[in-house]
């Protein structure tokens, strides 16, 4: 993603939590994709999911930045 191929790694990031759908580090990294994006449902999607799955991070990222 650092290099300037987002797509390519959401691609890879969604592959991830379809093979693994508790894969919490893949849903913040969405979360935080989406979210620059301004796809604020996509990305509270992923976060909620992350935190279900037990990392609260993006929830809170989210939450402090007023994503809507």
């Amino acid at each position: 993603m650092a290099e300037g191929r987002q797509e390519e790694a959401v691609a890879l990031l969604l592959e991830a939590i379809r093979l693994a759908s508790g894969f919490a580090e893949a849903h913040v990294s969405l979360a935080e994709i989406y979210a620059i994006r301004r796809d604020y449902a996509a990305a509270w999607r992923h976060a909620r999911a992350a935190q279900q799955a037990g990392d609260p991070r993006a929830v809170e990222l989210l939450a402090r930045y007023g994503a809507e």
